[in-house]
């Protein structure tokens, strides 16, 4: 669907965004809790990027291994040689008037 970043709220509720600086709407928060699901009205937002796992010799991992990657992130890869990797950007104020407008799903309070 070609979003950039998604952000967890309030321990349960997913936003995501094709707009990569979306989520600076309303600046930096410090209401986040530390299980890196956000708080009340502050997004902890993830960038989201894919690598292609592969050795010095361009063959692809398989399984469990792991290695680090070209961004200089240790991951572990999946068959297929594909780990998706969040790199988290921080927390954010949110409100009424969403910094990060599509909610994806909600597992937690709304």
């Amino acid at each position: 669907r070609g979003f950039t970043v998604f952000a967890l709220q309030d321990g349960g509720q997913c936003f995501s965004s094709a707009s990569a600086d979306a989520y600076k709407k309303y600046g930096a928060s410090t209401r986040c809790a530390a299980d890196g699901e956000g708080g009340g009205w502050a997004n902890q937002v993830y960038q989201i990027g894919k690598i292609t796992c592969t050795n010095a010799f361009g063959v692809k991992y398989e399984g469990g291994d792991s290695y680090t990657g070209d961004n200089g992130k240790t991951c572990t890869c999946r068959i297929g040689g594909i780990e998706c990797n969040f790199e988290d950007l921080g927390c954010w104020t949110d409100n009424g008037n969403r910094a990060i407008p599509t909610l994806e799903g909600s597992d937690g309070p709304t």
